[in-house]
């Protein structure tokens, strides 16, 4: 009976050592994605979103020769870029800082395929940021561009206004709100080539998203995280660059490192993107033209479905490939044509009645869903804005004896975008108490 007993525990235990075996015909395929080490970024219950981050590429960025100042006279040093996406061997990455400082465009009414911009990325930052080897890691991407203008085929680009509130990516969902997911820090070389930063040491960047209606519609994120469409002269405005890529993760040319975190994201199932990639050389040319010859492939759309991850943690359970520029249009283009922008802000008053303070205020904008108060001490070379939704605001700690200009305009929210009006002539105070 003894003997009985131990063969039949034996015959169990090899039985249970036999089960912890897998049979070939059921082992779950491991995600090449996993293989690289990489994630989707997360969105934890309390909206704080986790990016995974990689080195890849080098371009200046900091005083490292200890003259003072940032510049190309500098060692170069590894871009830092975040994971937007990754589905196997392939990745969608954005800057983790600004890196440069660019105008959009140097004429009026120019959309992205003709812009300064698009050319500056795809031939002085490409060329200098990537040696040849990385350069052939990088996928060219064919993007559709919005409101019907022609698509282009890129190695380097910029997020458009739907890119930018992607829950999938790991950006607040709703353009309108200021969101920490979007706002961006820049280098010591990009503050040395003309951005500027706030208080807060953030700065605003531009977006592939433009429209003609009138001078310089085009779209940005703001210092604050929320996108604004902007209605001043292009050529005027230098915003920071932050380039966003396609890259092959079959080789040892990019380093994974620490990850970045940021509160406002969106808990929510996110709408992931489709991917157009073209083996074709970039062309950054004033109007490209694609051959009959050139082919194109196309990922279809995939759907993943979100579940708690140990119940923190929000993870799509599976990876669609990202497009630099998604299929489906953002929730601007169904904004009509007839809407307009808020006529100029009237009767600003600004007064020192306050310690170092300023209070203005000015007549109610019919239509106006808030306003926006920029001032400076210098010509608004290095300009502060704020945001609210009275006609009557103080700003507090100010210096004295400084002369500082104040001016004010209006914005309506339409289809989740801010579209502002132009500022009002500017009001300049001394501050005597």
């Amino acid at each position: 009976m003894i003997k009985r007993n131990k063969l039949i525990a034996t015959v169990v235990t090899i039985t249970l050592m036999l089960g912890l075996i897998p049979y070939a015909g059921h082992i779950k395929p491991i995600s090449k994605a996993a293989e690289h080490g990489l994630s989707n970024p997360r969105v934890a219950q309390d909206d704080t979103v986790t990016w995974d981050c990689i080195y890849f590429g080098n371009y200046w960025q900091n005083d490292t020769n200890g003259d003072g100042v940032a510049d190309k006279n500098d060692e170069k040093e590894p871009i830092k870029w975040r994971v937007l996406s990754v589905d196997k061997d392939k990745a969608f990455l954005l800057a983790d800082k600004g890196l440069d400082a660019q105008i959009y465009s140097d004429v009026e009414d120019v959309v992205y395929e003709n812009s300064v911009l698009r050319n500056w990325l795809n031939d002085d930052f490409y060329n200098s940021a990537f040696t040849n080897a990385e350069k052939s890691k990088i996928i060219d991407t064919v993007i559709e561009n919005e409101y019907g203008h022609p698509n282009v085929n890129d190695k380097i680009s910029v997020l458009t206004a739907s890119e930018a509130t992607n829950a999938y990516f790991g950006f607040n969902s709703k353009a309108e709100e200021e969101s920490e997911t979007r706002q961006l820090k820049i280098t010591a070389y990009a503050k040395n080539t003309g951005v500027y930063n706030n208080s807060y040491g953030n700065s605003s960047w531009d977006l592939r998203t433009y429209r003609i209606r009138g001078v310089g519609w085009y779209f940005r994120v703001s210092n604050f995280g929320d996108l604004i469409e902007e209605t001043t002269f292009v050529a005027d405005i230098k915003h920071a660059v932050r380039p966003c890529l396609y890259i092959d993760l079959t080789s040892d040319l990019w380093t994974k490192t620490d990850v970045v975190t940021a509160k406002g994201g969106t808990f929510a199932t996110p709408t992931p993107t489709t991917i157009q990639t073209s083996t074709a050389t970039p062309t950054p040319t004033a109007t490209p033209t694609p051959t009959p010859t050139q082919k194109v492939t196309s990922t279809p759309t995939l759907t993943p479905t979100v579940e708690p991850d140990n119940g923190q943690n929000n993870i799509p359970t599976s990876s669609p490939e990202p497009s630099i520029q998604p299929k489906e249009l953002p929730k601007v283009t169904n904004e009509p044509k007839t809407v307009t922008a808020p006529v100029k802000v009237k009767e600003l008053s600004a007064k020192n009645k306050k310690k170092k303070s300023v209070t203005l205020s000015w007549k109610k904008v019919k239509g106006a869903a808030g306003y926006q108060i920029q001032y400076a001490s210098d010509a608004f070379s290095k300009k502060k804005v704020k945001n609210t939704k009275k006609t009557k605001i103080t700003i507090k700690k100010l210096k004295r004896k400084k002369t500082y200009s104040f001016r004010v305009r209006a914005y309506k929210i339409s289809s989740g975008i801010k579209i502002c009006g132009n500022w009002c002539k500017a009001k300049k105070v001394k501050i005597r108490k």
